[in-house]
């Protein structure tokens, strides 16, 4: 599953494992799975650090200016 989700991520042009997992510090499979849930997105991008999100607004080019959460 993980490698078929991969490969469709790497065709869209998402970033790769190593952004999911080392600069942002979350295992893929885990966001993967929750992904699907309901209210997840705001749930997650809530929960993150400071630097979790300018490394997140950096590497998807958003504007990182104001409140990210509402973004």
């Amino acid at each position: 599953m993980a490698q078929d989700i991969m490969k469709s991520l790497e065709e869209s042009g998402a970033p790769a494992r190593e952004f999911w997992e080392d600069d942002l510090e979350m295992a893929l499979e885990h966001v993967l799975v929750r992904s699907g849930q309901d209210g997840f997105m705001d749930e997650w991008i809530g929960r993150r650090t400071g630097r979790q999100i300018s490394v997140l607004c950096a590497n998807l080019g958003v504007d990182g200016t104001g409140s990210v959460q509402r973004q």
